[in-house]
């Protein structure tokens, strides 16, 4: 039986810059801190997956004979991935400068080589090792692409799923409703979900928009298990019958938060698909409870009782304990 999971799309390394408090114009600090990771759909989603065991492969595109993507390449050996990359000539690397302070983050991309990607990509060789295909970004990448992506996907009879990522608005929404009719799961966060429901900013600022009728909005475009990544608030899964869970995340000195909408996905893409394997009903208690272990991981320590915050996610709602409204 298969049971490989690919991971396509969107690669890039990430640089994140904190910068050093109250620097004066002109003035030259050395507090900043700069750290280098893997990033993308390949270094967020995917190194998770295969850290944590599941077989995963990673499918994109670098530049040809370029240092950079050979070392994004070897870091992603290093979790345990296989790495399926298509060495482009007519591109340069892609980067992404993530500027995180206390209060806020802002992106800067440069796609490079993520630009020449085609459907294509997904080959039969990945193929033919995996039963699920995990696809972004729908914010970076050109909607059809991602469209292309997942039909190629299905019709080779794998289960899937995308991630949003970006601030679509509602301009974006009949390419979100195509990609979203060839999905199985589908898990925007807050922000992006509301932008293609054209919320202004003043809707995200108060939190106007209900989750919970969000997902039930998702589950009329066919997806099996849907969901609203709320930040630092938790999540909301829901499937196609109405069944819903809430659950907010591990408490945790936070390390970084780069990274933990890819990876709570990752968490609920393994349980879903590791439940498909085993013909077993699926559970959203345990599949929210898995993504918030995978996000915790990556922004911060995990709580030493975490086994016993596991049975309690996969028992309760949690309903009462957030300023979100769902009623």
């Amino acid at each position: 039986m298969k049971k490989g999971i690919a991971i396509v799309g969107y690669n890039c390394i990430d640089w994140t810059v904190t910068p050093a408090e109250q620097v004066a114009e002109g003035e030259i600090s050395a507090g900043a801190r700069i750290l280098w990771s893997i990033g993308g759909i390949g270094g967020n989603t995917g190194s998770i997956l295969a850290q944590m065991g599941d077989e995963v492969h990673i499918v994109g595109r670098i530049p040809k004979k370029d240092a950079m993507g050979q070392a994004m390449r070897y870091a992603l050996e290093q979790t345990g991935a296989q790495v399926h990359f298509v060495e482009d000539p007519n591109f340069r690397f892609s980067g992404t400068v993530v500027t995180e302070t206390s209060k806020d983050r802002t992106f800067q991309h440069q796609p490079g080589s993520n630009l020449g990607s085609r459907a294509e990509d997904l080959n039969e060789e990945v193929i033919h090792d995996c039963c699920h295909a995990h696809i972004g970004y729908f914010g970076l990448s050109p909607h059809d692409l991602i469209e292309k992506t997942l039909l190629r996907a299905r019709i080779n009879g794998l289960t899937t799923s995308f991630d949003t990522h970006g601030k679509p608005t509602s301009q974006d929404m009949p390419s979100f409703k195509r990609c979203a009719r060839l999905t199985d799961v589908l898990i925007p966060s807050y922000n992006e979900i509301a932008g293609l429901f054209g919320a202004s900013d003043e809707d995200l600022r108060d939190k106007r928009l209900n989750p919970k009728t969000m997902c039930q909005y998702l589950t009329t475009l066919g997806p099996e298990v849907v969901g609203v990544k709320l930040g630092s608030d938790g999540a909301i899964l829901m499937d196609r019958t109405g069944q819903w869970i809430y659950s907010p995340v591990f408490e945790g000195v936070v390390k970084k938060r780069t990274g933990a909408g890819d990876t709570f996905y990752a968490g609920v893409i393994s349980e879903y698909m590791n439940r498909k394997r085993l013909g077993k009903p699926l559970n959203l208690a345990t599949m929210l409870t898995k993504g918030n272990i995978y996000a915790t991981m990556q922004v911060c320590d995990l709580p030493k009782d975490y086994e016993s915050f596991s049975e309690v996610h996969k028992r309760a709602q949690h309903q009462g304990q957030t300023k979100w409204q769902f009623n």
